[in-house]
C-alpha cells in the first residue's frame, strides 16, 4: 500500500523501479545504521539541542541567538532521541532519492536512467554518514529537493488557485529551509526568477498571478525572518536573525587580520593570539591564512569579557570590523572566497569513523570514498559546464521547459555556493552537501543530453504547453 502510495504521489513512475529503489534504500540505511548506530554528535550539535532544551523549557537565560529553530523542533518533536533522529534522517534519503528519481525520469524521459542515477545517490557514502549525523543537511537537502520538485510541477497547473497554492507550498518549504540554515535565503532568488518565468512567460499567465505567485513564494520566508529576529531582539535586545554573520565573515579576513586598523586593535590583538596558536606567526600572511576555521569562536569569550559587550553587540562589532577590512584588502578577501567557493564542491567527508564497527569497515568506507569524492568533483565542474548548455538552449529558444529548469537548477547551485563562500570559509564542504543531489541531476542531464534530445518534444516556444495543456 505504502508502495501505491508514494508511486501515486510521484506521477505513477515506473513502479516497479519505485519498489526496487525503496528496498535497496532501505537495506543500505539498516545495514549502516547497523555498524554506526551509537555515533552521529559532532561539536555543533550539541548547540541545536541547546535551543532545543530552551524551547521545551522556556529559559532563556543567557540565550545567545546562534542558532535558528529549524532543526531543534525536529529534535523536540522525536523527543531528542539520537536513535530516533538518525533513523528519521535515513527516511529522510530514501525520500530525497525517490523525488531525484521523478525528476530525472521527467526531463530524461527514462525511468532506466532515472533508476541508475538514484543507485549513485543511494550509494553516496558521505550521504550515508550525514543522514546519521545530528546536524542540519539531512533535514535541509529534504527540504531544497522537495522546493525543486514542486518547483517542476508548476508548469502543469491547469488554474490560478493550484498555481497559487503550489507557490505558497513553495514559500513554507523555503521558509522552514531558511529556519533550519539562515544562508538559504539566497534561494529566493533563483526561486521567484523561476516562478514569475514559468508563469508569466511560458504559461502566459497574466502578469498579477504571475506577481501574486512571486509573493506566495517570498512572504514565508519575510515572514519567518523578521518573527525570529524579533524574538530575538526580546531576548538578546539585538535584531538579528542569527549573531553569526559577523563572527562567520571573520573565517575569510582571519588572514589577513594584522591589518586591521588601529581604531580596531582590542579585537585585532586577541583575534591574532588565538590565531598564533594555530599558525606561524613569523610570516606576514601564515600558512593556510584562509583557513581561519574556528578561531574567532576561540577567541570570543575574551573578546565578550574585554568589551563587555553582549553576542549580539559583538557580532555587530566583528561584522564592520571585517567589511573594513575587505574594503581596504579586497584581493586577499577574495582569494579566501575563492578557496571556499572551491571547497563547496569537495563532497563533504565530515564524519567521525571511530564508531564504525567492525573496525574494517572503516578502511572500506574510506576506500570506496576515495573514488565517490573524485566523481562528487567531476559532478561538480560537469554542472558548471551544463549551466552553459542550458543557457545557450535558451538563448536559440530549444528545449524551453528543460533547458529552463536545468538552468533554473544550476543557479541554485551557483548562487548558493557563492553567497556561502562569500559570508564563510570553513565546513564549506559540508555545507554543500544538501545540493549533491541537484548537482548529480544536473550532472546527469549534461552527460546524456545528446543521446537523449531527440525525444524530447519541445523544441521551440511555440511547443510549450499553455495553462490548458500538460506536459
Amino acid at each position: 500500500m505504502t508502495t501505491s502510495l508514494i508511486t501515486k504521489i510521484f506521477n505513477k513512475a515506473n513502479s516497479k523501479s519505485v519498489f526496487i529503489l525503496i528496498m535497496i534504500g532501505i537495506a543500505i540505511k539498516i545495514l549502516f545504521l547497523a555498524t554506526y548506530i551509537n555515533s552521529g554528535w559532532f561539536d555543533d550539535s550539541g548547540s541545536y539541542l541547546n535551543l532545543a532544551d530552551r524551547i521545551s523549557s522556556g529559559n532563556w537565560k543567557g540565550y545567545e541567538a546562534k542558532r535558528t529553530p529549524g532543526y531543534p523542533l525536529l529534535m523536540l518533536a522525536l523527543q531528542k532521541n539520537t536513535i530516533a533522529i538518525m533513523i528519521l534522517q535515513s527516511v529522510f534519503g530514501i525520500f530525497v532519492s525517490l523525488m531525484l528519481f521523478d525528476i530525472t525520469n521527467k526531463i530524461l524521459k527514462s525511468s532506466q536512467v532515472a533508476f541508475w542515477v538514484t543507485l549513485i545517490y543511494l550509494f553516496s557514502i558521505n550521504i550515508w554518514f550525514m543522514d546519521a549525523a545530528i546536524l542540519t543537511e539531512s533535514l535541509c537537502t529534504l527540504l531544497l529537493i522537495t522546493a525543486c520538485w514542486l518547483g517542476y510541477k508548476l508548469h502543469s497547473q491547469e488554474s490560478y488557485f493550484k498555481l497559487i497554492i503550489l507557490s505558497l507550498t513553495i514559500g513554507f518549504t523555503i521558509g522552514y529551509l531558511l529556519l533550519t540554515r539562515p544562508n538559504m535565503i539566497i534561494l529566493l532568488v533563483p526561486f521567484s526568477l523561476w516562478v514569475i518565468f514559468i508563469t508569466k512567460w511560458q504559461l502566459k499567465y497574466r502578469s498579477l498571478i504571475s506577481a501574486v505567485c512571486c509573493v506566495a513564494v517570498i512572504a514565508p520566508s519575510v515572514l519567518i525572518y523578521s518573527g525570529w529576529s524579533q524574538f530575538n531582539k526580546t531576548q538578546t535586545g539585538s535584531f538579528q536573525y542569527t549573531m553569526l554573520l559577523g563572527y562567520s565573515i571573520s573565517q575569510n579576513t582571519g588572514g589577513f587580520m594584522e591589518f586591521a586598523s588601529e581604531s580596531d586593535q582590542e579585537l585585532r590583538d586577541i583575534y591574532l593570539k588565538y590565531r598564533d596558536k594555530l599558525y606561524d606567526r613569523n610570516i606576514k600572511r601564515p600558512s593556510g591564512w584562509n583557513l581561519q576555521e574556528g578561531t574567532i569562536f576561540r577567541a570570543l569569550d575574551e573578546m565578550l569579557a574585554a568589551t563587555g559587550l553582549s553576542v549580539g553587540e559583538l557580532s555587530s562589532e566583528m561584522l564592520g570590523l571585517n567589511l573594513r577590512l575587505i574594503s581596504k584588502h579586497p584581493h586577499l578577501y577574495a582569494e579566501g572566497v575563492f578557496t571556499a567557493w572551491l571547497k563547496f564542491g569537495y563532497g563533504g567527508w565530515f564524519v567521525d569513523l571511530d564508531p564504525v564497527k567492525p573496525g574494517f569497515l572503516t578502511e572500506v568506507y574510506v576506500s570506496i570514498w576515495y573514488l565517490q569524492h573524485l566523481i562528487v568533483i567531476s559532478m561538480y565542474i560537469i554542472s558548471l559546464i551544463t549551466l552553459c548548455w542550458a543557457g545557450y538552449g535558451l538563448y536559440k529558444k530549444k528545449n524551453i521547459l528543460i533547458n529552463s529548469y536545468i538552468f533554473f537548477l544550476c543557479n541554485i547551485v551557483l548562487l548558493s555556493s557563492i553567497f556561502q563562500a562569500l559570508i564563510q570559509n570553513g565546513e564549506n564542504a559540508r555545507y554543500g552537501i544538501p545540493f549533491q543531489v541537484i548537482v548529480l541531476l544536473i550532472s546527469s542531464y549534461g552527460i546524456i543530453r545528446h543521446r537523449v534530445l531527440g525525444t524530447f518534444q519541445e523544441s521551440s516556444r511555440d511547443n510549450i504547453p499553455n495553462q490548458t495543456k500538460k506536459v
